[in-house]
Order: C-alpha cells, then structure tokens, then sequence
C-alpha cells in the first residue's frame, strides 16, 4: 500500500507490506485502539516497507525506521548494505539527523561505520561518501556526514610504556623514610618523582646532606589524577594514608619532606603546559631570592585506560 495506506502500487514501487490469511490474528486483546491501527478489513498492517517484483516480495526496512529526506522515504538498511560492500568497513549503522535550519521532519541520513583496524588512519571520509553516492541515488547520499569514532577507544598507534625494568611497584619506601603501608597508597607518580628527582641529585653532584635544610624549592607540573578515582572503585576504599597517596598536591610537598627542602613547594596544573609553567615559577623564585636553587618536574603517568581514552 501507499504512504497513505489508501493505494495498492503498482509492482517494482516501494510500499507497506499488508497480509492475511487464515491463521491471522483477530485481534490485540484489550487494546482497541492497536487493533484498529494494525488490523484493517482482515489485512494486517505488518510496518514492514517493501516491493514486489517477479511474484517475490522484498523488506527493504521497517516504516518506523525509515528516514524522511525531501519527501523522499530512505531505508537505512540500504545504505548500510552498501557501506559494507566498501573493503575498508566492518560495521555500519545509517540514522536520520535533523536537517538545521527547519522544523518540516526532514532528515539527513548520517552513517556511523566501524572501520578495519589496520585502515583506520587511511580511509578518507570523502571517499566513503562518494563510494555511497556512486551506488545509490543522490536522495540518498550521505549528507549528514559519517562518524567512524569508536567510544571506547583511541586511535594512537603507538605509545610510551614503562618496561618490565621499569615496573611501577618496584620502590622502596625505606630509603626515602616511608613505611610499607603509606606506600601501599601511594600514588606511582609520586614513587616515580622520588626516584627521578635522587637521580638528579646524584647527576648534578649534589649530596643529601648538602640539599638538607638549604633553601631548595620544588616545583612539580601535573594535571592526571586517576589514581584516586581508581582507588575509589576499591571494595577496600578508605585505608590509611589514602589521602596524602592521591592528591595531586602531595606531588610537591613529598619531594620537599623526603629531601627536607626549605623552599616553596608547589604542585602546578595548567593542563599541557604545566611543566613549562612550573619551570617559569622555579627561575622567578630563583631570581627573586625567594629560594637560593629549585627542583623542577613533571609527571603525566596514566593508569586507568578511561582517563587516556578522555584526553
């Protein structure tokens, strides 16, 4: 039948699927008004949108999913069936979005498509687009654009990992005068920054007993702080020294206590630039006299997978 339901079209035109035969359904029970909607003179509605041809009867999709464009009626099962004839495409999905501009219904129809992992960086969406348009018509073009995200995911090829002789809980917390438990809480960036800045220490020449009480301050750049909400997730949330462990803070202020620097102590966080800007908070201090030298750091160590794939 026609949009309207009216019509029987001719063979080969697109339309809604009626059917009845004596097993149907007499009716919804006791929903009147669903049965008038369904069922019509003994023809049931089935909101499937389809075609005859040659005595075989084709689903294109269902009515309720179809996407208005220009008066026109696009089955998304189309187009998707045509994006997953491109090489590069695993998955698709096609929705309407609305067209901006105007309050008639009409739609755009917009492809969210999965691509294969080793074509991810390759694939031009434009080509895609075009691939789309050379096969179907112009009605049905992609023009609300295509989205091959993956939430959930990065696209990083690559990346640097601490190694197997690099792992994280390899510390020890005598040397810097902490005990095992405050350990157990501490967070790996502020582990990574006592061993990082003794090196520095043991590179510039510098003794503990030199650096002891002297007028030193530190100024440490960080803005990733997962270890708290991953601690957060523990059943054994709330043990001691939780605290002083996973504020971003503590970053500065450990380094001072461990090596009891006098100077000031600061944690900074401007997002990317927060090392640059602790570097230019360490030559003022410098240069004003307000510490006779400065340690200076930076620390972006990520260990939950959802804080990477957020930034």
């Amino acid at each position: 039948m026609d949009k309207q339901g009216f019509e029987v079209v001719d063979a080969g035109f697109q339309g809604e699927l009626e059917i009845r035969g004596p097993s149907m359904m007499k009716e919804y029970a006791d929903c009147p008004t669903g049965t008038a909607e369904t069922l019509r003179d003994g023809w049931l509605k089935t909101g499937d949108f389809g075609y005859v041809r040659q005595t075989k009867v084709y689903i294109v999709g269902r009515i309720k999913e179809l996407i208005k464009v220009r008066g026109w009626q696009v089955s998304p099962n189309e187009i998707e069936d045509v994006l997953l004839m491109h090489p590069s495409i695993v998955d698709a999905a096609v929705i309407g979005v609305s067209r901006s501009g105007t309050d008639s219904g009409d739609e755009l129809p917009r492809a969210y498509v999965v691509i294969n992992k080793e074509e991810s960086v390759r694939v031009d969406k434009l080509e895609v687009m075009k691939f789309v348009q050379d096969q179907l018509s112009s009605f049905k073009a992609l023009e609300g654009g295509i989205d091959s995200s993956r939430p959930g995911s990065v696209h990083t090829r690559g990346g640097y990992f601490l190694s197997h002789d690099d792992q994280l809980r390899q510390f020890d917390p005598s040397f810097f005068g902490i005990s095992p438990l405050e350990a157990s809480a501490m967070d790996p960036q502020q582990r990574k920054l006592l061993e990082v800045v003794y090196e520095s220490f043991e590179n510039a020449g510098a003794t503990l007993e030199e650096l002891s009480g002297s007028k030193t301050s530190c100024f440490v750049g960080c803005f990733t702080n997962d270890m708290r909400s991953m601690a957060s997730r523990d059943p054994e949330y709330g043990v001691p020294y939780e605290m002083t462990g996973s504020d971003m803070t503590i970053l500065s202020n450990r380094i001072n206590y461990a090596f009891d620097l006098k100077g000031p102590s600061m944690t900074v966080d401007t997002a990317c630039s927060s090392s640059l800007y602790a570097l230019h908070l360490a030559c003022q201090s410098v240069i004003s006299a307000e510490s006779d030298a400065a340690v200076v750091a930076g620390s972006n160590i990520i260990n939950d997978i959802g804080q990477h794939i957020a930034s």
